[in-house]
């Protein structure tokens, strides 16, 4: 499985359970607890795993008081 993060511990079998509850918490207008947005996020995620967190990221930006800050980063390289 190609993984993102490789450094990071291994995908735990009941993600998708708990990413599942996080955007149900989300889908009613609540933030889910950091602790565990950040557990499920903090893993190494495959590429679809890597979409949904997106997604999961951006609705919780949609939630009024959120509390996050909006940041834009750029990197630069020269390719070695």
């Amino acid at each position: 499985m190609n993984t993102f993060f490789p450094w990071r511990r291994p995908l735990e079998e009941n993600w998708a359970a708990r990413v599942a509850e996080l955007e149900a918490i989300a889908a009613g207008g609540e933030m889910p607890d950091y602790a565990a947005t950040r557990s499920v996020a903090n893993q190494q995620l495959g590429p679809r795993q890597q979409l949904r967190i997106e997604r999961l990221g951006k609705r919780l930006g949609k939630i009024k008081g959120n509390g996050f800050t909006r940041i834009e980063l750029g990197l630069l390289g020269n390719g070695r």
